[in-house]
């Protein structure tokens, strides 16, 4: 790690497992010039109140890893992710895997704890929510740092092969069913235009029905807001309804 340019640019001469996120780097703007010596670095944990009271003069960084695509799933199928797979894990080491609703929000309300120390994961008949990001942090021992630390990381992602149906158990004509806005015989599933084919409620006579992929909106007139089935509310709050 070098800094250059009057403290303003740091460069990071290799990267190490331990470099990326949850952990941070971070900058501080000071009015005074610092002493002209070397310091050492220290580990530095970002509180609830600097979360909610962040500073002006501090700002983070943080590097990521390109997510791992585990492969396409159906809601219903299992999948199975074993992290030595992907990274040498040592036998004192301890492993957390983490839903997040999208990459980097380990500090998110909404991420979820899916296990905690065991290398494998396995997911059965999956759900819409657990499609998505999965993150594996690893902690362990390291020299003269009393407890475990934060040592390693990897980002599963889980992708979705298939909105027009749902299987339980294997992709055959018994086990599977189109999703709503679907039709077919539960393997091969295509859309409903909505639009032609008739809607569960009509769009607004001065609306106009929009086709999309597995379901179907209401666009108003130019110039009007609104959902276009019930209501479209226009200038000066004209509304039609």
């Amino acid at each position: 790690m070098s800094v250059a340019r009057d403290g303003q640019a740091l460069t990071l001469l290799s990267i190490n497992e331990d470099d990326f996120y949850p952990n941070l780097f971070w900058a501080e703007v000071k009015s005074h010039v610092p002493p002209s010596k070397r310091t050492t670095i220290e580990a530095y944990d970002l509180t609830d109140f600097q979360m909610l009271n962040p500073s002006r003069l501090r700002y983070f960084f943080v590097l990521d890893r390109m997510p791992i695509e585990i492969g396409e799933f159906l809601e219903g199928d299992t999948v199975a992710i074993r992290l030595p797979r992907y990274l040498q894990v040592s036998p004192s080491s301890f492993v957390k895997w983490v839903k997040e609703p999208r990459t980097m929000t380990l500090q998110d309300s909404r991420r979820v704890v899916l296990a905690s120390g065991v290398e494998k994961i396995e997911i059965r008949g999956l759900m819409d929510t657990d499609f998505g990001y999965i993150r594996a942090l690893v902690y362990d021992f390291a020299p003269e740092v009393p407890g475990r630390v934060f040592v390693a990381q990897r980002l599963f992602f889980i992708k979705k092969a298939d909105v027009t149906k749902i299987c339980n158990g294997s992709r055959a004509l018994e086990n599977c069913y189109c999703n709503s806005g679907f039709v077919g015989n539960g393997v091969h599933c295509v859309d409903i235009d909505e639009c032609k084919r008739g809607m569960p409620m009509n769009c607004l006579p001065e609306a106009k029905c929009v086709n999309g992929y597995g379901s179907y909106f209401c666009r108003c007139p130019q110039g009007f807001e609104g959902d276009g089935l019930l209501s479209c509310t226009g200038p000066g709050g004209c509304r039609i309804s």
